[in-house]
This record gives C-alpha cells, structure tokens and sequence, in this order.
C-alpha cells in the first residue's frame, strides 16, 4: 500500500488520474453532438487489504466537469474532491483544471482522432499548498484515439508535459518539490457486445525537481470491465495496481499484475448529460 499511496502522490502532483477507456471518453463527452454537458462521476476505491491493516483504505471520489463546444476548440472544467470512509474521514479538494482542447487535422484520419490539450492546473489541494507550496501546473499534450479495422477494438494514447508552480523548491520534508513531469497513458478497449467495454491500460509517470534530477518512475496498470446501463449512465468496475516502476532500488523491474500491498479495486457510476 505505501508505493500506492506513493503513485496516489504523483498522481496529485501531475493533476492526472488513471481511468478506464469508456471513462475518459465519458469526459470528453463520448458521443454527444451538444454544445455543452455536464459529466459526474463518483467512485468508490478500497484497498484489498484486511480491513483491519494500518494501510487499510476506503476512499470516496466525486469529479464534476462541464465542458462547452466553442468555434475552433472545446472548453473542459474540472473538480475533484475525496473522503476517507475509514480512518481520519478527511474530506479534502483533490484536483482541478481548466482546459482547451482541438483537433490536430495533421495527425487525424478516418482511423485516428488527435487532439491538443491545453491546461491550467490551480492550486485547491490543501496538503499540497500547505506541504510543497504548490501554487498551479500547466500542462500541454495530446491524446489519440485509434480505431482500426475491426469495430470491436479501440485504441487510446496521451502524452501530457506538466511544469508546476511552487513558492519554494524545498518541501516540509526537506526533499525537492517536483519541477517537471510526463505522463504516458496507453488504453486498449474490446467490446464484446454493444453496451459493454473491456479496457486494459498502463500509466507511467516521469517526474525531475528544481535541480534538474530525475525522480523515481512510477507506472499504474488497471483493468476495467463498463457498462453503459443507458445513454447518460455508464457503470465501471475495475482494478489498479501502483508503485515504483524500478522498484525501490531503482534498479530491478518491479511490475505486477496483481500484488495485495499495492492493488485497490473500485466501482464508479458516470452521469454524463
């Protein structure tokens, strides 16, 4: 659970999140043809440790995003908070963004969908402020969705830089805050029959302080199982596991598929208006 909780970190200092396929695409509105919509998501995340352990976690995610279609580019708006459902039960702002997004008509074709994003990333996370000084991020990358010949499969990639914003370069802890990141998501989707999705996906993160040092990698592999009870609701279940890409080390592979310590399972209903 602690190189979970270490990826959970990075997660929060990159202002990204894994997610399933037919989660991400929920967000960036799937299929609607409106100018705007709303997209809820609640989660619930627990550990697969006895519920008794110290690093035992019941965790309860909400993310609201309101996205408008403008002329030339799209406008997504987004904010996350958490609650512990056992233990301390801290409620706390998890992360926010401001985003424009467009097409990339040189990298796109009847097969491929690529898209820019740009975002400004707040500072609402209390922990982080109080902890890192962190005072915002800006990111920019792009995202692909690959659609080959055969309609059952579906493709997904991003690539996102982030640069943060600190008041210091030294944390509470006496460490170096994170300068710089790259995040690298890469998501394949089966679809057996028309409601349901099958979704396997990996995320590594590559973060450098202020000194220009390379931190530790982290990786998240996840697998999902969706259902889109209607047109607007959308039911997933899945799991994830996290840690250090090297390991402790950082020298020997340490990439599981599943590993009791550093797995979390979870169940999220996604309203997307």
């Amino acid at each position: 659970m602690k190189k979970l909780l270490a990826v959970l970190s990075i997660l929060m200092t990159t202002g990204a999140f894994a997610q399933s396929a037919a989660q991400l695409q929920a967000e960036l509105g799937g299929k609607k043809t409106k100018k705007w919509g709303v997209i809820l998501t609640n989660t619930i995340s627990s550990s697969v440790r006895e519920p008794d352990d110290y690093d035992s976690r019941i965790d309860n995610t909400t993310t609201g995003i309101y996205r408008y279609k403008l002329p030339w580019f799209n406008l997504r708006f987004l904010l996350s908070g958490s609650k512990d459902l056992a233990g301390s039960r801290q409620s706390r702002f998890g992360t926010a963004f401001i985003e424009g997004s467009t097409v990339v008509s040189a990298l796109s074709n009847k097969n491929v969908t690529t898209l820019f994003q740009g975002r400004f990333t707040p500072a609402v996370n209390d922990e982080r402020r109080r902890n890192e000084s962190h005072r915002g991020a800006y990111s920019g990358g792009l995202l692909f969705i690959i659609r080959p010949g055969h309609p059952q499969f579906q493709f997904i990639g991003i690539a996102r830089a982030t640069k943060n914003i600190h008041e210091f370069q030294i944390n509470r802890a006496g460490g170096q805050n994170v300068s710089h990141s790259l995040m690298n998501y890469y998501a394949v989707s089966f679809f057996p029959k028309d409601k349901w999705e099958i979704s396997a996906y990996v995320t590594n993160f590559f973060t450098w302080d202020y000194l220009g040092a390379r931190r530790d990698n982290q990786t998240i592999i996840g697998q999902s199982l969706s259902y889109n009870i209607n047109q607007s609701l959308l039911g997933t279940i899945g799991h994830e596991i996290g840690g250090f890409t090297y390991g402790v080390d950082g020298n020997n592979l340490d990439v599981n598929l599943y590993d009791t310590n550093s797995s979390s399972v979870y169940a999220s209903l996604t309203f997307n208006y």
